[in-house]
Order: structure tokens, then C-alpha cells, then sequence
């Protein structure tokens, strides 16, 4: 049961999603510091930019471009261009959502009829007081953090250790905020034509943007995943 909650936590924090928040969040903070640098230590700026090229910068622009340079040559940087940055954020996340759900119980889904969806973002939280449910909030906001591993298995962390059978009307809004959230694919069973046909129609209805996450040609049944 540890190794099954801990793997929806580890496609929770190891998703599309989050790598756009974390990248988004590092590029702010980078275009922000050198700015920040002038403003505030302007002197220091100036004596590291003597120090290592001799020169003596006096307007504002040439000490931004100094600050720049520091920022863009800085560990910090150089550890987020080669992903050590973020591998130690994800690890980070990790065992924050371990322990901020670690008094969720781990349920064990299956459905009346019908098949789960699978998208490219599949550990999702959320909420089911709305129709369609919710998805995508903050942990301490959601009702539940759900991922399908099957076209007849999903998992989830709620209220209570169980093993069961949701119905059809559950396993349709499950699979729309699937959808929703995918980055840019959603998988299914080849022969899941219906499936398929749900999938397009939630996306061209619901989606903000006019691209379908799902792309693969009906033709190519060899991009569809089992």
C-alpha cells in the first residue's frame, strides 16, 4: 500500500504541470535579480565587474548587463540548465505532498462499465462538488488525488482504505478531467473507438484552446497506447 500511495504522490509531482509551474516560476525570478542587483548593491557591482574585467562601469545599463552576466554564469543557473536543479525540486515536492497526504487512504478503483483515460499529466487532484468536477487546485483544496494505471484500474487518495466499483457517471467525469489536464495527449485501449470519440468531443467542448490534446490520426492505431 506505501508503494502504490507513494507512486501517485511521485506522477504527482513528475508531471508536465508541474515542470511548466517550476520553469515558469524559475525564468521570473531570473529576469527579476539582475534588476534587483543594481538597485540594491549598485557598489558591489561595480568593484566584481573591475575585479574581473578591469573595467569601470558607471551607467546603469552596463551594470545591468554585468548583473546578467552573473546570473546567467551562476550556479543556481547552471544547476537548472542541467536539470539537477529541478530533479532536487521534484524531490522536494515529493516528500511535501508525501507528508501533507499522508492521512489520505489509498483506494483501489474500478469501473461498473466503461474504460479510464490515461493523459500525459495522469495524477491529478481534485474536487467533486461541481459538475464537471474540478481538477488541478491545491492539495488542501482537493477531495482526492486520482491516477489511472489501466484502462480498468484507477487509484486514488481519499477518505478511506477501499477496493470497489464506481459508476459509469464517476468513471465519465474522471475521464474528462483527464482531458482537461492533459498536456498534450490522452491514451486509451486501440480499439476504445467510443472512448475516442468522448475524448475529442470533451476537448473540442471544454478545452480553452482550440487544440484537441489528443493528435494522434484515427488512422495510426499503432500511437495509441494499451
Amino acid at each position: 500500500m506505501e508503494a502504490l500511495r507513494d507512486l501517485i504522490v511521485l506522477h504527482y509531482v513528475r508531471s508536465h504541470r508541474y515542470r511548466d509551474v517550476y520553469t515558469n516560476a524559475f525564468e521570473i525570478v531570473r529576469a527579476k535579480v539582475p534588476g534587483e542587483l543594481v538597485e540594491r548593491f549598485p557598489e558591489v557591482l561595480r568593484r566584481e565587474a573591475l575585479r574581473q574585467t578591469g573595467l569601470h562601469l558607471a551607467g546603469a545599463d552596463a551594470l545591468n548587463a554585468f548583473a546578467e552576466r552573473l546570473v546567467e554564469h551562476s550556479e543556481v543557473t547552471q544547476d537548472f540548465g542541467s536539470g539537477a536543479l529541478f530533479r532536487t525540486s521534484i524531490e522536494s515536492m515529493f516528500h511535501k505532498v508525501r507528508s501533507e497526504s499522508a492521512n489520505w487512504h489509498l483506494e483501489i478503483l474500478r469501473p461498473e462499465s466503461g474504460q479510464f483515460l490515461i493523459g500525459d499529466n495522469p495524477a491529478l487532484t481534485v474536487r467533486t462538488d461541481t459538475t464537471p468536477w474540478l481538477c488541478n487546485m491545491a492539495i488542501g483544496d482537493a477531495h482526492s488525488i486520482v491516477l489511472p494505471i489501466s484502462p480498468r484500474h484507477l487509484l486514488a487518495l481519499g477518505r478511506q482504505n477501499i477496493e470497489g466499483i464506481i459508476p459509469r457517471a464517476s468513471v465519465n467525469q474522471l475521464n474528462i478531467v483527464q482531458v482537461l489536464a492533459a498536456d498534450r495527449y490522452v491514451y486509451m485501449h486501440p480499439r476504445s473507438t467510443k472512448l475516442e470519440a468522448f475524448a475529442k468531443e470533451t476537448a473540442k467542448r471544454r478545452r480553452p484552446d482550440p487544440v484537441s490534446p489528443y493528435r494522434a490520426s484515427t488512422a495510426a492505431t499503432g500511437s495509441k497506447r494499451s
